[in-house]
């Protein structure tokens, strides 16, 4: 399996839901600055079906810092819910970049190719 990488990182809000005067609010407590590595499988194509298309990517975390400093030890005492959602976040980031540089990829060489049309 050929595997392509890149490096995302990105910002993950820590909120608490609450309600006021009968309103349901989300207050930031923080945010969590997570860096890690993407791949992709590029032993499939990449007009699969949706669900098919996020199994060829996959991301390994490697930081996850609060004002600067590094939480990666606490990983097993953070709630699974909110390292679940770190993951789904990690994972869409990944797929984002992804798709993005295929679709720049795609786009340049339609620039190409409509240039030696003109020629």
């Amino acid at each position: 399996m050929t595997k392509l990488s890149k490096r995302f990182q990105f910002t993950y809000p820590i909120t608490e839901k609450s309600v006021i005067n009968g309103i349901k609010t989300k207050t930031l407590m923080g945010n969590i600055a997570i860096e890690g590595v993407g791949y992709e499988d590029t032993n499939t194509n990449i007009f699969y079906p949706t669900t098919i298309q996020e199994d060829k990517y996959d991301f390994d975390i490697d930081v996850m810092q609060i004002q600067g400093t590094d939480i990666g030890f606490l990983k097993n005492l953070l709630s699974d819910g909110l390292i679940e959602d770190i993951h789904k976040e990690a994972h869409k980031q990944v797929m984002r970049m992804f798709y993005e540089e295929h679709m720049q990829e795609l786009y340049h060489q339609m620039q190409l190719e409509s240039q030696t049309l003109i020629n």
